[in-house]
């Protein structure tokens, strides 16, 4: 939202006072000049109150996103202190999401408040007397495992310069695996596959 200068501000103001010989219009008059000294204020207030109403939402905040974090009690175990301002503000509206629930649809609302839209889940369906004949064979220990499906590249590989004794391989994603892995239903496993 553009904000009206002052000039504006004091056109609007004089309109809304009284007609007649005591109240000039002209732009020399003491009384416009008071008007505008008085009108150099309202642009500052607007602006601010644009970036007020902008700091309101948590996907736009940059002023008060630590007071957002702090209300939503971040940073914890699945943020990092080297985080962007975007993937902090990704944090802030993960956990303002997360009312919690144990569907497919709430785990795929948390992968896309992440930046990670065009998730999905997949459940794995226990074999069982009566079944269809070609189906895969998934045992009983398969009944409480799911794989959630994130579309794009989700490992970094290993560099020379890295430390010895280090994972091959190290998912980039993970602030969105342990935020998964901690609401998760604690009798469920889950199979994090990336899709390039």
């Amino acid at each position: 939202m553009e904000t009206r200068s002052q000039d504006e501000y004091t056109q609007a103001h004089a309109q809304f006072m009284p007609t007649g010989l005591a109240w000039p219009r002209k732009r020399t008059s003491v009384l416009m000049r008071l008007v505008r000294g008085l009108s150099a204020a309202a642009p500052r207030v607007e602006s601010l109150l644009n970036t007020i109403a902008r700091e309101l939402d948590s996907r736009s905040a940059s002023i008060l996103l630590g007071d957002w974090e702090t209300f939503t009690g971040l940073p914890d175990e699945c943020t990092t202190a080297e985080a962007t301002v975007s993937e902090r503000r990704a944090a802030v509206s993960s956990k303002l999401v997360s009312t919690g629930g144990a569907s497919a649809a709430y785990f795929i609302s948390i992968a896309a408040a992440m930046g990670r839209p065009g998730a999905t889940v997949e459940e794995f369906a226990v074999r069982r007397f009566g079944s269809r004949l070609g189906t895969r064979y998934y045992g009983i220990q398969w009944r409480n495992v799911w794989q959630m499906n994130i579309p794009g590249n989700g490992y970094v590989p290993r560099r020379f310069s890295d430390r010895f004794g280090g994972l091959f391989t190290q998912s980039s994603n993970g602030s969105l695996e342990c935020r998964v892995l901690k609401l998760k239903p604690a009798h469920t496993a889950v199979i994090f596959n990336y899709e390039v």
